[in-house]
């Protein structure tokens, strides 16, 4: 079980402390429901759509890493 603690990926706030992370967290999920409920997630540029909301959540995977 340690050995596979230890290989997990921490991200990049890694060695910030919790409060920040869990801050980080918390404002990255009210970004991605202001995101659907705002209906902000999907931008026309031409005649395709980009899906915005993924990037939040990209951020916070990278940000984060794996809890």
């Amino acid at each position: 079980m340690e050995e596979a603690r230890s290989k997990r990926w921490r991200g990049v706030l890694a060695n910030e402390r919790p409060v920040i992370r869990r801050l980080i967290a918390v404002i990255f999920s009210l970004l991605v429901i202001s995101m659907v409920t705002a209906q902000l997630s999907f931008f026309p540029i031409g005649n395709t759509h980009v899906i915005m909301l993924l990037v939040p959540i990209a951020l916070a995977s990278l940000l984060l890493g794996k809890w």
